[in-house]
């Protein structure tokens, strides 16, 4: 709806509300699929070029884009790979996120990242990205409302 159809129907005291498209897949939205990935890029790019990561006393963090918070990077990885998880088991496909988790486990457990660990992660970047772009928003918000509900009853 253009803003000029909206202010028309706001002056006629008409109400409107924002279209919903649930079962459109995210390859409509291309900058949702790439401001997901984009982190976990940076972060394969950072390993590679200086071998280093931001960190505080707990261990590796990053810096969200979305609101500039500072989160711990295994646990946000452990998110990412549970979340695709949770999406395999909806459309009932096993999700390539075994070097992801592995990824996430060594940064928890503060041990060393090799090159060979980064070439797997981007493989599956790869193959994570394809299965997002398959995704719908609807389902995308169904399995991020069940990670929240469990989130708060643990």
């Amino acid at each position: 709806m253009s803003t000029r159809v909206r202010s028309r129907l706001k002056k006629a005291g008409r109400n409107f509300k924002r279209l919903d498209f649930p079962a459109m897949p995210l390859s409509h939205f291309p900058a949702f699929v790439e401001d997901t990935f984009r982190p976990i890029e940076q972060l394969l790019v950072e390993l590679e070029t200086t071998g280093e990561t931001d960190c505080d006393r707990d261990g590796a963090v990053y810096r969200a884009p979305s609101d500039g918070q500072w989160y711990c990077l295994a646990g946000a990885l452990s998110g990412f790979v549970e979340f695709f998880e949770a999406y395999g088991r909806l459309v009932d496909r096993v999700m390539p996120v075994a070097a992801l988790g592995r990824l996430a486990n060594k940064f928890g457990y503060g041990t060393m990242v090799f090159q060979s660990d980064i070439d797997d992660v981007r493989f599956e970047l790869d193959s994570l990205r394809a299965e997002a772009n398959l995704m719908t928003s609807g389902q995308a918000r169904s399995i991020l409302a069940s990670m929240t509900e469990e989130a708060c009853t643990i």
